[in-house]
């Protein structure tokens, strides 16, 4: 009988502990908020949320707020601040027109809130800028738009394959230097070369596209306002051709060879160089930093090298 009785308070003790501990933890866990920190002994709701996504009653667009409801997936209180944020990708366009009234194969799709625009080129009837000058390169067997441009007031430029019958195969020496107007310029397949100071000091000059050009004459691009530039067979970079470009991000020449001296010096914000070819030739100082250096010392890799400006240390991506 004793025996029994001893088991039995044992029995009850337990129980009793056991819901000790399970009233415990139920404490603690409604203790708990949604800090992601860790766990934080905090009454109340979360000290950082993780809310769902908008239900949207009234849409934004890119200029002005919506409104709508979401709640936190933690603790689910609801949102009290109601305005969806400007969306930048709910544009109002309308028809596409011509970018300028001398290029009409260079069109922008305009948003009718806010200004913003895209822009395209339309291949098919090209007759490329109405009042560009040519000159004949008759030792080439072609034309070249010529020095009489720099004082014409283009802003988005669109050059011709052909002219008077025969292809436009280059941009000649000075043809556009010291232009201010000038925002943007293309051209076709027959285009192979860019003289020297052919775009020099063209300060407005932002956006170029050069898809057959594989050679780059001394200052060709000194000191514009080039944020990205891509040439994909070009192989002769010359001395000082992208010098003082400080707003360039981006550069790749998947086929060069031959860098010349400073042909990227003082391209403060340089950040990303995509290299093509093992068999290429620096100039010490052709890049910012010591771009060239890690390049030899890494056996001339292929690859793209990155860096935080003003950073002088670059690194090959994996």
């Amino acid at each position: 009988m004793i025996y029994y009785c001893y088991i039995g308070e044992i029995m009850k003790k337990n129980i009793i502990n056991s819901f000790s501990i399970i009233m415990i933890l139920v404490l603690f866990m409604a203790f708990i908020s949604c800090d992601n920190s860790g766990l934080s002994l905090t009454v109340g709701p979360c000290t950082s949320h993780t809310w769902t996504a908008w239900e949207i009653t009234a849409v934004p667009t890119c200029i002005a707020t919506g409104t709508g409801s979401r709640y936190c997936i933690k603790c689910g209180i609801m949102d009290p601040n109601t305005t969806v944020p400007v969306n930048l990708n709910t544009h109002a366009f309308v028809a596409w027109t011509a970018m300028a009234a001398h290029t009409s194969c260079i069109q922008k799709l305009d948003c009718s809130l806010c200004g913003y625009y895209e822009s395209r080129h339309v291949e098919a009837g090209c007759t490329g800028t109405s009042g560009l000058s040519f000159q004949e390169n008759t030792y080439e067997g072609g034309y070249e738009v010529d020095y009489n441009n720099r004082e014409k007031d283009f802003a988005h430029i669109c050059v011709p394959n052909t002219y008077n019958g025969k292809p436009v195969i280059g941009i000649g020496s000075d043809a556009f230097f010291g232009n201010r107007n000038i925002q943007s310029i293309r051209a076709g397949a027959n285009l192979t070369y860019i003289r020297s100071s052919a775009f020099e000091n063209c300060t407005a000059l932002r956006s170029i596209s050069f898809p057959a050009a594989d050679t780059f004459n001394d200052s060709a691009f000194f000191g514009c306002a080039l944020e990205s530039v891509s040439f994909p067979v070009a192989t002769n970079i010359s001395i000082n051709v992208f010098r003082n470009c400080t707003s360039l991000k981006s550069v790749s020449l998947p086929a060069a060879i031959i860098i010349c001296e400073s042909a990227f010096d003082g391209c403060t914000s340089l950040a990303r160089v995509t290299l093509g070819t093992v068999d290429i030739y620096f100039a010490g100082d052709a890049f910012p930093g010591n771009l060239v250096s890690v390049h030899k010392n890494g056996g001339n890799i292929p690859g793209t090298y990155v860096r935080t400006p003003p950073a002088v240390t670059w690194t090959r991506e994996p």
